[in-house]
């Protein structure tokens, strides 16, 4: 296994999208239906779903792409001749947005006729990007190479009808920001819907991640499989106290007789996150990096940053030896293990796209602890990707009784569409400050052991 600690940022998309005007033209055709309230009871969806449009095209601080112009730019003439037409509808909201910011240049892009092949639109989205494609027809001579780079490039593409729907919208259940319990649900993928879209990194954190109970009668808990750490104890090693080789620190931290239970306890756990991104990357040729985090503290068993970086490296070690078995037993317990998932997350491993993220506790400069200080970000589970952030209670526990039962727990998200659940840039920035200096010290131990 090659360890490499050079880690990929942890970026949100923007909220720019690429919208067809076509799409735009539909929508602000419908405007006079809902604004004279003609939509009857038994649609209401509709109205909800033009208001989601509404909703996400309202900021003027975006910057959209606008294509396929040339309905869109003719509709809005109409409105220019100074001629009476008969049956034009006047121009609402959605209507006078456009209309004013196409005319006056605001917020709108559009693509130069050099700009629409296929290779200069990859070219275009690395230097500007947008975050969703919004189109009419897939069918459309425009939008065929625009569904291409957003498929490429892991985006969600929306077709007019889709956003539009009653059953299973994708972009509606996105903006909602919540789901209700009970749902039924069959795996991981429906546990973590809507977040069902592929994204180039996820980061899954869970403060109790790297530990569960201990064998070791003296303890209460392990981390990483280490179980002599008794309550309240010193640490062996810090940032100022590196171990002198590799040797000195199997030496202190000893494998113990529980090593294959303790690898499964926590291994099981990392292999139903596993399952989910298996199920929505659906990949073979780009790999999304993963960063699986947890805290460092548990109850009053404590351990370092460098101690728990040095257990992280045994530990991924320790997994990319195991072989398949279809079952294990976990103390009382047996638990079953899919073969593609075992087998992906060992793949990823080989490849160091798999990377455990300890989040130590320490003083801030304010001279609060860390875990104090962040305990809104750091208490639930979450889970981030390029487009959101989700959230649930219960921790591990909850989504793991929620697979057996095959009932959903109340689950909280923002994203790129909808934020007004979580402020997603305070909870980026944290976790992108962490993983960068976990990173660091991965990078600083590594070549003391000369793991690379």
């Amino acid at each position: 296994m090659e360890v490499n600690s050079t880690l990929n940022q942890i970026k949100l998309n923007t909220k720019n999208f690429c919208l067809d005007g076509d799409f735009v033209l539909n929508a602000i055709k419908s405007e006079d239906y809902f604004e004279n309230d003609l939509c009857p009871e038994d649609k209401q969806y509709l109205e909800d779903n033009f208001d989601n449009f509404l909703e996400i095209t309202k900021s003027k601080k975006s910057s959209h792409y606008l294509y396929n112009l040339e309905n869109l730019n003719a509709h809005f003439n109409q409105y220019s001749s100074g001629t009476r037409i008969k049956d034009l509808k006047p121009l609402h909201r959605l209507g006078k947005r456009f209309n004013n910011r196409i005319r006056n240049a605001a917020g709108m892009k559009s693509f130069s006729k050099n700009q629409k092949n296929i290779l200069s639109l990859y070219s275009l989205f690395d230097k500007e990007g947008w975050s969703a494609l919004f189109f009419n027809d897939s069918s459309n001579a425009e939008t065929k190479p625009l569904k291409k780079v957003s498929d490429y490039v892991k985006l969600h593409s929306f077709s007019y009808n889709e956003v539009m729907k009653k059953q299973n919208n994708i972009l509606s259940s996105l903006m909602n920001e919540k789901r209700k319990s009970q749902q039924n649900i069959k795996d991981a993928k429906d546990f973590f819907f809507p977040f069902n879209q592929a994204s180039k990194f996820y980061v899954v954190y869970d403060p109790f991640l790297f530990s569960s109970f201990s064998y070791n009668r003296n303890t209460k808990n392990h981390m990483l499989g280490h179980d002599q750490r008794m309550q309240n104890s010193k640490f062996i090693f810090d940032d100022n106290h590196f171990p002198s080789s590799i040797n000195d620190f199997d030496k202190k931290f000893l494998i113990t007789n529980n090593n294959q239970h303790y690898i499964y306890s926590i291994f099981e756990k990392i292999l139903r996150y596993a399952e989910w991104i298996k199920l929505t990357h659906n990949d073979t040729k780009n790999y999304p990096t993963i960063y699986f985090c947890s805290k460092t503290k548990f109850d009053k068993q404590e351990w370092s940053s460098v101690e728990s970086i040095l257990l992280s490296m045994r530990f991924l070690k320790n997994v990319s030896k195991l072989n398949f078995k279809k079952r294990v037993k976990i103390g009382k317990f047996n638990h079953y293990i899919n073969k593609g998932t075992f087998e992906f997350v060992k793949k990823m491993i080989d490849m160091d796209k798999l990377k455990l993220i300890p989040i130590s506790d320490r003083k801030l400069e304010n001279g609060k602890a860390l875990y104090i200080e962040h305990d809104p970000i750091l208490h639930d589970n979450c889970l981030l990707t390029n487009y959101g952030y989700f959230n649930w209670g219960n921790r591990d526990n909850g989504f793991k009784k929620a697979l057996i039962k095959k009932k959903s727990i109340n689950t909280r998200f923002s994203t790129i569409f909808q934020s007004k659940e979580f402020d997603l840039n305070d909870i980026f920035q944290f976790f992108n400050k962490e993983i960068n200096l976990v990173s660091k010290k991965i990078k600083k131990v590594g070549n003391l052991f000369e793991i690379n």
